[in-house]
C-alpha cells in the first residue's frame, strides 16, 4: 500500500487525512482482487468491513478534481501534448431498481439492452499515445426522454408500414399551418456532455487543450456549438454520404448578401489539387484528400475535411472515410492521427470492465452507483500510473496492469501468511499446514 499513499499525498488539499487512508486502503483493494470486484468482495482484502465502504460510498467526492490532481502532478508534463477524447461506455444490469437504468444502445451487441450508461472523457497523451480517464457523468433518461424515444418508435413503425403497403405522406404541410419555431430538447447523453465538460474544464485550467475528438455519433450541430463554446476544436468523422458544399469563389456583384456555397462535392469527382497524398497497401489504393467544405445540418461555418478514398484492386470496390475538424489550420496527417487516438478511450473501459469492477458492481442506489464507479475509474487511472512506475524500475516495458495486479495479489498473500507464522511459529513446521492452511480471502466467507 505504500505506493498508493505516496500517490495520494497529492489530495491533502480535497480529502481529509482519515479519507485519504481510506481511499489508499481501497485502491490497494482493487490492485489485489483477482475476481469479481464488487464491494464485499473487496472488503475481504480490506482493513475495513463492508459497512465502512458503504459509508464511504455514501458521502460526495469531488471525483473530477481528485483525478485531475493525480494527473497534474504525476502525469502531466507542460511539453508534451495532449488532447481530450469523450465516448459513451454502456453496461448490461438486469436490477430493476438500478439508478438510471433504461434501454441503451450497445456497440457490442449490435442492439439496444437494458442497462447503464456512462458519458467519459479522456486526457491522451499524443507522444505515449496513453489514455488517462479524467470525468464521468451518468446519462439518465427522464420521463420526457423516455415519451420522446416512444414516439419515435411510433413515427418509425408507421412509416414502415407505409412504405410495406406502397403509400407516401402528401407533400408538403397542411393548409393554414404557420411556421414555429423549434423547441430546445437535449438528449439525456447531449445534457450529461455539457454537464461534464463545464466541470472538467474548470477543473483543467492549467491545461492547455485545443482539441476535442469524438466518434461520428457526435458529428451534429448541437455537440459541435457545444465544444466550440467550450473554446475546443471538434475532430470527428462524417457519414459517407453526408451532403458537402464547396464555398463560393467565383467572383459576386455586389450584394447585400453575396453567396456563401459553392458546387456539391461529389466525392467520386475530386479536384486534383485537393488530393494530398496517394499510397498502396497490399490490393488497396488509399487516396487522400483534404478540402474546406460546408456542411449546412452541422455547422454554418466552413470546416477543414479530410477525405481518404480505399480502393480494391481485385473487387473494385470503393469506400471512403471523412474526417473533419473546426480548426481550418490542422494539416490532413495530425488530422487523421488526433482521430486514430479516439479508440484509446476504448482501453480504459475495457481496464474498468476487465479488473476494476465495472462490469461487477452491484451498487444501485444514485450516489453509492456514481461512488463506485468513480472510483473504478479512479483505480484505473492510479493503475496506469503505478504501471509506468513498475516499468521504470523493473526496465520491462510491456509490464501490464494485470501483471501489476497479480504482483498485488501475490504480496498480500505473502502477509497473510506471514501473519500466521507470526501468530503460531511452530505451525510452518507442522508437516499438516498446508492441508491445514484457510485462505482469508474465501468467495464465500461471512
Amino acid at each position: 500500500m505504500l505506493p498508493i499513499i505516496s500517490l495520494l499525498q497529492v489530495l491533502q488539499s480535497k480529502l481529509t487525512s482519515a479519507k485519504i487512508l481510506q481511499l489508499a486502503d481501497f485502491l490497494y483493494c482493487f490492485m489485489c482482487i483477482r475476481y469479481g470486484v464488487s464491494v464485499r468482495s473487496l472488503s475481504r482484502y480490506s482493513n475495513y468491513s463492508v459497512r465502512t465502504w458503504f459509508r464511504f460510498l455514501a458521502e460526495d467526492y469531488p471525483w473530477v478534481s481528485i483525478r485531475v490532481k493525480l494527473f497534474l502532478k504525476w502525469v502531466y508534463k507542460e511539453q508534451n501534448r495532449y488532447i481530450l477524447a469523450i465516448d459513451e461506455v454502456v453496461e448490461g444490469k438486469s436490477r430493476d431498481k438500478t439508478h438510471g437504468l433504461s434501454k441503451f444502445w450497445s456497440s457490442i451487441q449490435k442492439r439496444p439492452i437494458s442497462g447503464i450508461c456512462f458519458f467519459c472523457a479522456t486526457i491522451i497523451a499524443v507522444g505515449n499515445r496513453k489514455p488517462y480517464p479524467m470525468a464521468i457523468e451518468q446519462v439518465v433518461h427522464t420521463e420526457e426522454d423516455k415519451n420522446r424515444i416512444a414516439e419515435q418508435k411510433k413515427r418509425t413503425a408507421a412509416g414502415k408500414r407505409r412504405s410495406a403497403e406502397g403509400r407516401c405522406l402528401v407533400r408538403g404541410r397542411k393548409k393554414g399551418s404557420k411556421n414555429q419555431p423549434k423547441q430546445p430538447n437535449p438528449t439525456a447523453s447531449y445534457r450529461a456532455f455539457t454537464t461534464l465538460l463545464s466541470t472538467l474544464l474548470s477543473c483543467l485550467s492549467g491545461i492547455n487543450l485545443t482539441y476535442l475528438v469524438a466518434d461520428g455519433a457526435y458529428a451534429s450541430a448541437d455537440y459541435l456549438l457545444a465544444v466550440s463554446n467550450a473554446g475546443l476544436h471538434l475532430i470527428t468523422r462524417l457519414p459517407a454520404n453526408v451532403a458537402l458544399v464547396l464555398p463560393y469563389t467565383a467572383a459576386q456583384k455586389h450584394k447585400k448578401k453575396p453567396k456563401k456555397y459553392g458546387e456539391k462535392v461529389d466525392l467520386n469527382k475530386l479536384d486534383k489539387q485537393y488530393l494530398k497524398d496517394t499510397k498502396t497497401e497490399d490490393d488497396l489504393l488509399i487516396q487522400t484528400w483534404q478540402l474546406p467544405c460546408y456542411n449546412k445540418s452541422t455547422s454554418k461555418n466552413l470546416l477543414n475535411v479530410v477525405v481518404v478514398k480505399a480502393t480494391n484492386f481485385k473487387t473494385k470496390k470503393v469506400a471512403f472515410s471523412i474526417l473533419c475538424t473546426t480548426d481550418p489550420t490542422l494539416d490532413w496527417q495530425t488530422l487523421t492521427d488526433y482521430y486514430s487516438l479516439r479508440f484509446q478511450i476504448e482501453f480504459d473501459f475495457r481496464d474498468a470492465k476487465q479488473f476494476f469492477g465495472l462490469s461487477d458492481f452491484k451498487n444501485y442506489t444514485p450516489k453509492n452507483l456514481t461512488n463506485f464507479v468513480n472510483l473504478s475509474f479512479l483505480a484505473t487511472l492510479v493503475a496506469k500510473m503505478m504501471q509506468a512506475q513498475y516499468q521504470v524500475k523493473y526496465n520491462h516495458p510491456n509490464f501490464s496492469i494485470l501483471d501489476l495486479k497479480i504482483l498485488f495479489s501475490a504480496r498480500f498473500t505473502v502477509k497473510a501468511v506471514i501473519k500466521l507464522v507470526q501468530k503460531s511459529p511452530q505451525a510452518i513446521f507442522n508437516p499438516h499446514f498446508a492441508d491445514e492452511f484457510m485462505p482469508t480471502d474465501l468467495v464465500n466467507a461471512a
